[in-house]
C-alpha cells in the first residue's frame, strides 16, 4: 500500500509540474505578444524599428525613474501617441507631452487606475479636438487634481487679453468652445477658443 501511495503522489506531483510549466509557458507566450504589439506601435509612432526601439528604452528608464507601471506608461501613451499624430504632433512632441504629465501624476500620487484614466483623457481630447468636462473633471483631474487650474493658467497665457476666471473658463467647457492646443511649457493641454 505504502509503494502504491508513493507512485500515486510522485505522478500527482508530475501532473502538477506539467501544468504549472504549461502555464508558465502561456504566460510567457502572452507577454511576448504583448510585447510585440507595444513595439509595432512605438515603431508606428517614431517611423521606424530603430526609433520604436529607442522610445521604448527611454519609457522604460521613465518608468523605473518615475515608479510607475510600465504596462499602463506604455499602452498610455500608444494611445495617446497615435491621436497626437493624427493631431498633426511629432512623436518627439508627443513623448515630451506624454512624460511631463505622468510625472505629475506621479507627483500627485495617481494611481495606476487614474494613470489609466488620466492617458486616455488626454488621448480623447486630441481625438475630439476640444476640451470636455467629463475627460478634464472626471478622468485627468482625479488623477491630478489641480488640472482645472493648468489648463485655466494655460489658456489665459495664451490669452492674456481675456484672463478668463474659473467660472468663465468651466462654462466656455461645458459650450464646447474649448479647443485643445498643446504646448509643450505646461505639459498639458493648453487651450483656445474655437472660432
Amino acid at each position: 500500500m505504502a509503494k502504491v501511495l508513493s507512485l500515486v503522489g510522485n505522478r500527482l506531483i508530475a501532473a502538477f509540474a506539467i501544468e504549472r510549466i504549461i502555464a508558465f509557458s502561456k504566460g510567457v507566450v502572452d507577454v511576448e505578444r504583448k510585447l510585440e504589439i507595444v513595439k509595432n506601435r512605438f515603431d508606428f509612432i517614431y517611423d521606424s524599428s530603430q526609433g520604436g526601439t529607442n522610445a521604448m528604452e527611454r519609457f522604460r528608464d521613465a518608468a523605473m525613474r518615475l515608479g510607475l507601471d510600465i504596462t499602463t506608461l506604455t499602452e498610455g501613451f500608444t494611445g495617446f501617441a497615435i491621436a497626437s499624430k493624427a493631431a498633426g504632433f511629432s512623436a518627439d512632441q508627443s513623448e515630451k507631452m506624454f512624460i511631463r504629465v505622468a510625472t505629475a501624476i506621479r507627483a500627485s500620487g495617481g494611481t495606476a487606475l487614474q494613470q489609466q484614466r488620466a492617458f486616455l483623457a488626454l488621448q480623447q481630447m486630441l481625438s475630439k479636438g476640444v476640451v470636455s468636462a467629463e475627460e478634464l473633471r472626471r478622468q485627468l483631474a482625479e488623477a491630478m487634481p489641480n488640472a482645472t487650474e493648468i489648463m485655466i493658467k494655460a489658456y489665459n497665457k495664451l490669452h492674456p487679453a481675456q484672463e478668463l476666471t474659473s467660472r468663465q473658463f468651466i462654462k466656455l467647457m461645458e459650450e464646447g468652445n474649448i479647443e485643445v492646443i498643446f504646448q509643450n511649457e505646461f505639459g498639458v493641454c493648453c487651450i483656445s477658443l474655437l472660432s
